[in-house]
C-alpha cells in the first residue's frame, strides 16, 4: 500500500501531547491558553481526517 502519510493529524497529536506534558509536569498553564492551544491542536487532527478520506 502506498498511502500518503498524514503530516496534520500527527501535528495535531504531537502538539496535544506536548502541551498536556507541560501542563501536567512542568508548568501550569493558564486555562485560557491551554484551552486554546487544545483547540489548535483539534483542529490540525481534524484537517488530517478529513484529508486522508480524500
Amino acid at each position: 500500500m502506498n498511502k500518503k502519510f498524514n503530516y496534520m493529524g500527527s501535528i495535531g497529536i504531537i502538539l496535544y501531547v506536548i502541551i498536556t506534558l507541560i501542563d501536567r509536569v512542568i508548568y501550569k498553564l493558564p486555562d485560557l491558553i491551554y484551552i486554546i492551544s487544545l483547540l489548535i491542536a483539534l483542529v490540525f487532527v481534524v484537517i488530517g481526517i478529513i484529508k486522508s478520506r480524500r
